[in-house]
């Protein structure tokens, strides 16, 4: 059974936003969260960032990071094209915040990859 592009894009942005409220985000005392979920059977990006994070970045800056990791992708550069997304997510955040987003721990959210 297939499904069509628009679909497949409905279900991977609902996974995201299910993943994004699951592992923990709603519960952090700094309110600023982001998440990237690569979803690659569907060839699918979605990238996530909590309220705060939204009056900061913008959603084509966010579209911006998925261009990155595709070019990245596409050579068959995974990690690079996460780092390189995260870089410059990073480099917002901090130009965003003058250099200091929170004063809560670094690790109060897990720092591990998930596969689902």
């Amino acid at each position: 059974m297939a499904l069509s592009g628009w679909e497949i894009d409905r279900e991977c942005g609902e996974k995201a936003k299910e993943l994004f409220h699951t592992l923990g985000t709603s519960k952090v005392q700094h309110k600023l969260t982001a998440m990237i979920m690569v979803s690659v059977l569907e060839k699918n990006i979605e990238v996530l960032v909590d309220e705060t994070l939204k009056t900061k970045v913008s959603q084509s800056e966010l579209d911006k990071l998925v261009v990155i990791m595709q070019g990245h992708f596409k050579k068959g550069e995974m990690t690079l094209g996460l780092t390189a997304s995260i870089h410059s997510l990073e480099q917002k955040i901090l130009s965003s915040f003058g250099g200091k987003a929170s004063g809560a721990s670094a690790d109060e959210l897990s720092n591990t990859i998930h596969f689902l």
